[in-house]
């Protein structure tokens, strides 16, 4: 395919900007107390795993 006239996901800024937010997210609630570490961490984790999904 060396004449491909369509973007990859992986091709689209949005998208790398998505997964870099997710990450970010990850190491943020990471940081937080054990009681909230466990279940808002756990669904601000989840939530920032949707938009790239």
């Amino acid at each position: 395919m060396a004449n491909k006239s369509y973007l990859d996901v992986d091709d689209l800024e949005v998208y790398r900007m998505l997964c870099q937010l997710h990450i970010d997210v990850c190491d943020l609630t990471h940081q937080w107390p054990l009681e909230e570490k466990y279940e808002l961490g756990s669904q601000a984790r989840r939530s920032s795993n949707s938009a790239p999904a």
